[in-house]
C-alpha cells in the first residue's frame, strides 16, 4: 500500500513537471510567433501594429530579449515631435538598456542595443552619452565598424563643441577685460580733469572784491567840504544884499508915483 501511494505521488510530480514544461514551451512558441508577426508588420512600415505584436511576444515570454529589442525599435520608428514622441523615445531607451544589460549570452544583440542607444543620444547632440554607448557596443562586438565610425564622429562633435565653448568663454573674458579697461580709462580721465582743474584754479589770480560804501575818514572830509562851501555861499549872498541896500539909500527919486 505504501509503495503504491509513493508511486502515485511520483507520477503526479512527473505529470506536474511535464505540464509545467509543456506550458513554458507553449509560451515561448507563442512569443516567437508574435515576434515573427511583428517583424512582418515592421517590414511593411506598420510600426504601430508591429509594436502591438511585439508587446504580445514580450507578455508571452518576458525573457525574450529579441522581442524586447524589436519592441524598442518599433517605438523609435513611431517617435515624432512633442511630448508623445519624447515619451516613446524614453520608453525605448529603457527597454534597450534592459536588453543590453541582460543579453550577456547574446553579445550581438547586446551590441545592437548599445549601438542604438548611442544613435538616440547622437541625434539630440548628447555627445558624452553617445560616446559611452558606442564604446559599450564595441566591447560587445569589437568588429562592428559602423559603431566605430559613429564613435569617431561623436568624438569629433564633442571636440568641436568644447572648442566653441572655450572660444565663447574667451570672448566673454575679453569683453569683461575690455569693459574694465574702459571703465578704468574713464576713471583716469575724470581724475586727470579734476587735477587739471585744481591746478588751473590755483594759478588763477584772485579778483579784488569791490568795496561797498565810504570809510569814516572820507565821509568826514566830504561833509566838512560841503559845510565850507555852504558857508562861503552864505557869505556871498549876505555881501550882495548889503551892497544892494547901500545902493538903494543913495538913489534920488525925481518923479513920485
Amino acid at each position: 500500500m505504501k509503495q503504491r501511494t509513493l508511486f502515485l505521488l511520483v507520477a503526479v510530480a512527473c505529470v506536474m513537471a511535464l505540464t509545467s514544461c509543456s506550458d513554458s514551451t507553449a509560451e515561448q512558441r507563442a512569443s516567437r510567433r508574435y515576434n515573427a508577426e511583428g517583424n512582418e508588420l515592421y517590414a511593411a512600415d506598420r510600426y504601430k501594429d508591429a509594436e502591438a505584436a511585439y508587446t504580445k511576444a514580450v507578455s508571452s515570454d518576458p525573457a525574450n530579449m529579441e522581442a524586447k529589442y524589436n519592441l524598442a525599435m518599433s517605438m523609435i520608428r513611431q517617435a515624432g515631435a512633442g511630448e508623445s514622441g519624447k515619451k516613446l523615445l524614453d520608453d525605448a531607451r529603457k527597454i534597450l538598456t534592459e536588453v543590453m544589460e541582460n543579453s550577456s549570452t547574446d553579445t550581438l544583440l547586446a551590441s545592437k542595443a548599445a549601438y542604438n542607444i548611442g544613435n538616440m543620444a547622437y541625434n539630440v547632440e548628447q555627445w558624452d552619452p553617445a560616446i559611452a554607448a558606442y564604446k559599450q557596443s564595441l566591447r560587445f562586438n569589437p568588429d562592428d565598424d559602423q559603431a566605430r565610425d559613429n564613435l569617431r564622429l561623436a568624438q569629433l562633435k564633442k571636440e568641436n563643441q568644447d572648442q566653441d565653448q572655450n572660444q565663447d568663454q574667451n570672448q566673454d573674458q575679453n569683453k569683461d577685460q575690455n569693459k574694465d579697461q574702459e571703465q578704468n580709462k574713464d576713471q583716469n580721465q575724470d581724475q586727470n580733469q579734476n587735477q587739471n582743474q585744481d591746478k588751473k584754479d590755483e594759478k588763477q589770480p584772485q579778483q579784488p572784491q569791490p568795496q561797498s560804501g565810504l570809510s569814516d575818514e572820507n565821509a568826514e572830509k566830504i561833509l566838512k567840504a560841503m559845510e565850507n562851501e555852504e558857508a562861503a555861499t552864505r557869505r556871498r549872498v549876505q555881501e550882495a544884499e548889503k551892497r544892494k541896500a547901500n545902493s538903494a539909500g543913495r538913489r534920488v527919486v525925481t518923479n513920485p508915483w
